[in-house]
């Protein structure tokens, strides 16, 4: 439900959220609205790995969060080593690996690790929600 607009631009629109505009403001409308806490999104299928804002500064919705999960054995995506980490993507690479995702929610504290193949930690980053 990122917008990955920035990095993807019009390229497969149809197989990510930003071929569907109505139905995700509607959703991160509601979420905003009704000041829903603990939200956090979860994906997989772009073959990279990624920590990001639902949009950029600007949107409604930047101080939600998604965790895209490594790929476990499908290409690597090229677009994430093209990318320098921003404010909306502050985690953005492409390397086999699994993800580790530790939730609080007694304090909103989630945790993530992406680790490769060797067992070692690859990326890490720490999120309030």
């Amino acid at each position: 439900i990122t917008d990955y607009a920035p990095i993807f631009a019009q390229a497969l629109v149809r197989d990510r959220w930003q071929g569907y505009p109505e139905q995700r403001r509607e959703i991160l409308d509601h979420i905003v609205a009704n000041d829903l806490q603990g939200v956090l999104w979860i994906t997989g299928d772009f073959h990279m790995c990624t920590a990001s804002r639902l949009d950029s500064a600007e949107g409604v919705a930047s101080e939600l969060w998604e965790i895209m999960v490594g790929p476990g054995g499908s290409f690597l995506n090229i677009a994430a080593q093209l990318v320098e980490p921003s404010d909306q993507f502050p985690v953005i690479f492409a390397e086999y690996c699994s993800t580790v995702i530790h939730l609080d929610p007694g304090t909103g504290l989630v945790q993530v690790e992406w680790v490769g193949d060797d067992g070692e930690v690859i990326e890490s980053v720490e999120i309030n929600l």
